[in-house]
């Protein structure tokens, strides 16, 4: 079914749902997406399989017809007007985001119909993921982290402006982890299009910043692809190397900047502020150009792992800290200080091989 029947929005019975798969010129991965959205294990008869892009190819396209999937293209520069469009476009009350290079795991999208359909106060739900490689195999010892300290046993509700401002888990990692409510995050897609990059921190902030209940929950639903296409906007706080253009680097900074203004006031300001501080540093330890933070952003950084229990954020600091006496220490000592400190396979993932090659995202 591809979506022209969908039940009207606040008709009774569970949510209608719209996947929405965000394409920006890379390609080999698309359909793996696709397929891994239409394949899904107790899904809902009527769920969209929305796909937005900046290309046409003729392949492509008509496998995704096959799969009834809806296109829309969209070459506005910059991804955050492909979320705005998407948001415009989908016709499902909910929306499930999902990268052209990630999957779906099996049930994802039943799992998501459950969650809408049990809270109708429900305005974002952010799961857990896996990492796989190129060709699908999972990856052991990914150092990436959601949580404070070890995953929570069970779901995390956000509720209140207090549970939203005392939370200690910054869920934005990326979008294929993230499934919203349209109707109210509609009321941003004018600040989605103004802030080119970043679009999954704005899409978390915006979640926060809207009357409603978010829910975080540790279960890996999403298979997130680590790739040397992979875009770069999402893999600084990976402890990966972060965006090689200086120009990318300052155009992310001013998008964050941007964010924190447009929250500021609501209780996602001090995440939306953390959120900036996490990529400066990111962005220091892995970018020649790139200049040092200052004094404040340190302290503030420092104050910040405290205060939310992130003390994975504590190594990436003293490294930062230690680069400011040794210029001459550069990304490929950070990353191999993190492969030793994590036990990372060099054989399983050969980070240097991984993002040499990588491209510069839209």
């Amino acid at each position: 079914m591809t979506g022209e029947h969908l039940r009207a929005p606040g008709a009774a019975g569970p949510p209608t749902i719209s996947v929405v798969i965000g394409a920006w010129d890379r390609r080999e991965y698309l359909l793996d997406a696709a397929r891994s959205a239409r394949s899904q294990e107790g899904a809902p008869p009527d769920v969209e399989l929305l796909v937005v892009k900046n290309f046409e190819d003729p392949a492509i396209d008509a496998a995704l017809h096959l799969l009834g999937a809806r296109l829309v293209l969209d070459t506005t520069p910059g991804v955050g007007a492909g979320v705005a469009r998407a948001l415009a476009e989908a016709r499902g009350e909910v929306v499930c985001f999902l990268d052209d290079d990630d999957e779906f795991a099996p049930g994802k999208v039943a799992s998501v119909a459950r969650q809408f359909a049990a809270d109708p106060d429900l305005v974002l739900w952010r799961h857990g993921w896996r990492p796989i490689d190129a060709r699908g195999r999972a990856i052991d010892g990914w150092p990436i982290h959601d949580w404070p300290a070890s995953p929570p046993t069970g779901p995390i509700e956000l509720r209140t402006a207090a549970d939203k401002r005392r939370s200690r888990v910054l869920p934005m990692y990326n979008l294929s982890t993230i499934s919203v409510r349209r109707r109210p995050l509609l009321a941003w897609a004018p600040m989605f299009r103004e802030v080119p990059a970043a679009s999954d921190s704005l899409v978390f902030l915006a979640a926060l910043a809207t009357p409603g209940h978010l829910r975080l929950d540790p279960a890996p639903l999403t298979r997130h692809r680590v790739h040397p296409s992979a875009s770069r906007e999402s893999l600084g706080s990976a402890g990966v190397r972060p965006p090689s253009s200086p120009a990318y680097l300052e155009r992310s900074l001013r998008a964050l900047a941007a964010q924190e203004a447009m929250v500021r006031g609501t209780p996602a300001e001090r995440w939306a502020h953390w959120i900036y501080l996490i990529t400066r540093i990111d962005a220091y330890l892995g970018l020649a150009e790139a200049a040092p933070p200052s004094a404040r952003e340190y302290w503030e950084f420092l104050v910040g792992a405290l205060r939310e229990r992130q003390r994975f954020r504590l190594p990436p600091l003293a490294f930062a800290l230690a680069r400011r006496l040794f210029p001459r220490w550069s990304f490929d000592h950070w990353w191999a200080l993190r492969r030793w400190m994590h036990k990372i396979d060099a054989r399983e993932v050969d980070m240097g091989e991984l993002f040499s090659t990588a491209e510069e995202p839209r």
